[in-house]
């Protein structure tokens, strides 16, 4: 199921796919990023209720796969706005 879910992330980062990793180094753009993975993770936060989980998920995709700094802060990120969103 994780690898599903690395999927449909990678399908919503796509469009980063050109912008490099500078693009991420951005506090800004780095947010933006998180909270549209986050929108996908939404409807299954309970299967993602974790950040140890998130990071795994997120080595999985085109995007972290050989960063785990980003994999670290983007698993923070989403974590918070999944949280804020259900009320936490």
């Amino acid at each position: 199921m994780d690898k599903k879910i690395a999927e449909m992330l990678d399908a919503k980062t796509a469009v980063f796919a050109g912008e490099g990793k500078q693009f991420l180094q951005d506090e800004m753009n780095l947010r933006t990023v998180a909270y549209m993975l986050g929108d996908v993770l939404l409807p299954m936060c309970c299967m993602v209720c974790n950040t140890g989980h998130l990071k795994r998920i997120l080595s999985m995709t085109k995007l972290c796969a050989d960063n785990v700094d980003l994999q670290k802060e983007l698993a923070k990120l989403i974590y918070d706005y999944l949280a804020q969103c259900n009320g936490l």
